[in-house]
């Protein structure tokens, strides 16, 4: 058993915030020595457990070794490296972006000096780096406290397949000074060890910010921080299928917001988490196994989510495993807490007594104390368990993967077929050609188009099954160039058919009128679309393009790990379609058949400068668990017609903003059935008197509206409505700043209005059971 010494948020705080790098390894060793906290090693692996990815290096690939790293471990490959690094950017023009992919073969390459990526200019676009998993090591062997690689202003990048080992000097592993706001940035299958500052940091002291990051199947062990982000607009920091050991802090978030979901964490020696985020954050399906705590929240301008998030201690604890500070509510629901007698409850509640905290099906194990502590006792919601439950196990369930499957044999469009890849010569033969191959091979062959800008004047064909269509992602683009109004690719009954990793042009000059169509016959298909970009970032054009999934049935199965831009789903009420990540755009959800027993959900969604974020016609279902707006015209648009089955729309989390003066921000006509809203932040960020959000339902459709656990930063809401609608307000919270709102959120509900919550919540469980049935099978089944 541990002896534990508690440190204060005010002293956490002081010894975690970034410092002069030279003196980052004395803070982080005083502050673990001041708690009193031995390394509680739960278990250190022979090797990380990210995958080996034996990649086939494809044709535009820069390889290090072919510039002179000899990756034994012994000498010295750090020149040799930065050459190669050196030259990203240089092929730089207006179609192709950066399009540089520099690739680690297998090896152990010992660097002496931080590797610096990027900087040349104010922002690049679309870099790659690739290694084999954990067969690709950086060892660091040089100055105490420094970087091992710094990344400067490298947006829409992908970073896969590599080892950071710090040796317990290297302060950071990856640094991010970014000059240039960078977005949408992956990184997956990375394992950062033994640093004394952070595996990954975004530098507080730099210009510009980083949005819209994903961490996915990554490790973090022995760090004094896991990842770092600590300004405003590092907003939407994605980790999925992670995993935390014995390190100081796992997740340090300061103004930013995060989405943590299957996510395993052990040991850590101050907290799991630390947050005081500026939007509402979330944690779903996450386990925490003798850390010293799980989160540390405090003040924050966005509600808190908790899903089926397991921890257990190994011994009492008096700070509680969440430790709360402020105003915004907190929803927890299908959450286990395992502590011994004489510790604190697991919801320590501290300051303001108007917190709310809605709960739902938690327990305590091992103890007979209460689920939440706090002054007063006021403010707490309790709804009643609903038909579904949670599904994680235990507290030391993990997600991470050690094997994963990639791409095989490589069919190259420019090499095998003779693409040109100049944006002038019609290379829709070429490609067509590589895709067949591809088909015929199977055995998860890919058509691989290195990056170029590929002119198309007939629509792509992608059937058959067992096979990939890549590229080398933001620098891979399709131009059309055939008749107007046609369609770029034609995705039809797909069996196992992945698309990643390549962009149909979306400037708005182009002349086609879908860009992706996926349609099906009732067969039955499985696609996964994983690094697509097509039309509508930016655009304001919700039913231009994009990709449209038409007439998919019960059979038919999509997952969409990134996608950006628009997407139309038509007639699909009876597939099953999951989007884990999508950037941008709008979605329109329409259709007047029958079908309704499929499933259409969200897990974190990111929008901007649109109409509406969400077109929900024909009275069709869906839900959202993390969904983010700004600068949008509008937020919801729900319609309904007379003699559809009753519907229901589940949003909860992010943010929901607006443009001034562009009302109503949402409606509803004729539209039957339940609308909840719930952890989600209201914000305007101006004085007192702006306009509200106006809410605006026609028609006469009876319709049931709830708003739960919300928090109002300088905005308010409107409702114009019909005697059809029922409005419901639970346990909502707003800012205590003068200049802004002075009125508490009322609450109005009874006792049926706070049960049929639990149906809300029922739809995110079973938005959890999706993602982990079709993301990470192998958890459904772990003791």
């Amino acid at each position: 058993m541990h002896t534990f010494t508690i440190l204060s948020c005010p002293t956490v705080h002081a010894a975690f915030g970034l410092r002069p790098r030279g003196a980052v390894r004395g803070l982080f060793l005083a502050a673990a020595a001041a708690a009193g906290l031995a390394s509680a090693d739960t278990g250190a692996r022979p090797h990380p457990p990210i995958p080996v990815l034996n990649w086939e290096a494809r044709s535009d690939w820069k390889s290090v070794k072919e510039a002179g790293a000899v990756g034994d471990g012994v000498a010295d490959d750090t020149a040799a490296i930065q050459r190669v690094l050196d030259s990203v950017g240089e092929a730089f023009t207006v179609y192709a972006g950066d399009r540089d992919t520099v690739y680690f073969p297998p090896g152990t390459y010992r660097i002496t000096a931080p590797l610096r990526v990027g900087g040349k200019v104010l922002r690049t676009h679309g870099t790659a780096l690739i290694g084999h998993g954990r067969d690709s090591r950086l060892v660091w062997d040089g100055a105490d406290d420094q970087p091992m690689m710094i990344v400067d202003s490298i947006t829409y990048a992908r970073y896969e397949g590599l080892v950071f080992d710090g040796r317990g000097r290297a302060g950071v592993g990856m640094l991010h000074p970014n000059r240039g706001y960078t977005t949408e940035s992956r990184r997956r299958h990375l394992a950062f060890l033994n640093l004394v500052d952070a595996g990954v940091l975004i530098d507080r002291n730099r210009a510009a910010a980083e949005s819209e990051a994903m961490f996915e199947n990554c490790y973090f062990e022995r760090c004094g921080r896991g990842v770092a982000f600590l300004r405003w607009n590092d907003y939407h920091y994605l980790f999925d299928g992670c995993e935390f050991r014995n390190c100081g802090i796992g997740i340090d978030c300061n103004n930013g917001s995060f989405y943590v979901r299957n996510t395993h964490f052990a040991g850590s020696r101050i907290a799991d988490i630390k947050a005081h985020p500026h939007h509402s954050s979330s944690l779903r399906r996450v386990t925490s196994l003798n850390s010293q705590q799980l989160l540390l929240f405090s003040h924050s301008a966005g509600a808190l989510t908790l899903q089926d998030v397991h921890v257990s201690l190994d011994c009492p604890y008096t700070g509680g495993a969440i430790l709360a500070s402020g105003l915004a509510p907190i929803i927890v629901f299908d959450s286990v807490v395992t502590t011994p007698e004489g510790g604190s409850s697991p919801v320590k509640i501290l300051g303001e007594e108007r917190q709310p905290v809605i709960l739902s099906n938690n327990r305590v194990e091992g103890s007979s104390l209460s689920f939440v502590e706090r002054q007063g006792g006021q403010g707490v919601y309790q709804v009643p368990p609903g038909e579904r439950g949670g599904l994680i196990r235990s507290a030391g369930q993990r997600f991470i993967k050690e094997t994963v499957r990639i791409p095989g044999k490589v069919f190259d469009a420019k090499r095998d077929f003779g693409a040109a890849g100049d944006g002038r010569t019609d290379d829709t033969g070429a490609i067509q050609a590589t895709i067949d191959a591809a088909r015929g091979h199977g055995r998860n062959a890919i058509a691989y188009l290195p990056a170029a800008a590929y002119l198309i004047k007939d629509t792509l064909k992608v059937t058959g099954g067992e096979y990939t269509v890549g590229g080398q992602g933001y620098g891979t683009i399709l131009r059309w160039g055939g008749a107007e109004n046609g369609t770029a690719l034609h995705v039809h009954d797909p069996r196992d058919v992945t698309l990643e990793f390549f962009q149909v042009a979306t400037t708005p000059g182009e002349n086609n009128g879908i860009d992706i169509l996926q349609t099906g016959s009732g067969a039955g298909s499985s696609v996964v679309y994983d690094g697509v970009r097509v039309f509508g970032c930016y655009q304001r054009a919700p039913f231009r393009k994009g990709l449209h999934l038409s007439g998919l049935g019960g059979k038919d199965q999509v997952v969409i790990n990134m996608l950006q831009g628009n997407l139309q789903v038509i007639n699909c009420g009876d597939a099953t379609i999951l989007g884990n990540a999508t950037w941008e755009g709008s979605v329109v959800v329409e259709g007047a058949d029958s079908g309704r027993n499929g499933f259409l959900g969200f897990q974190s969604r990111l929008v901007t400068q649109v109409t509406h974020v969400l077109y929900v016609r024909d009275n069709h279902s869906l839900v959202a668990s993390d969904l983010y707006n700004e600068q949008s015209e509008g937020i919801l648009h729900l319609s309904g017609r007379a003699g559809q089955p009753a519907g229901r729309v589940v949003v909860t989390g992010g943010r929901s903003h607006v443009n001034e003066g562009l009302a109503p921000a949402s409606v509803i006509e004729n539209y039957r059935g339940e609308l909840f809203i719930g952890g989600k932040d209201f914000s305007d960020h101006r004085a007192l008197g702006a306009p509200p959000q106006v809410i605006r339902q026609t028609g006469e459709a009876p319709l049931d509206v709830t708003l739960f656990g919300c928090f109002f930063y300088g905005a308010k809401l409107m409702f114009e409505k019909q005697d059809t609608m029922r409005l419901f307000m639970i346990g909502s919270s707003r800012l205590t700043v003068p200049q802004f709102i002075q009125q508490d959120p009322a609450d109005a509900f009874d006792d049926k209005a706070l049960a049929a919550v639990s149906r809300a919540l029922d739809d995110l469980r079973r938005l959890g059971e999706m993602d982990l049935k079709l993301n990470h099978p192998e958890a459904l089944v772990q003791p």
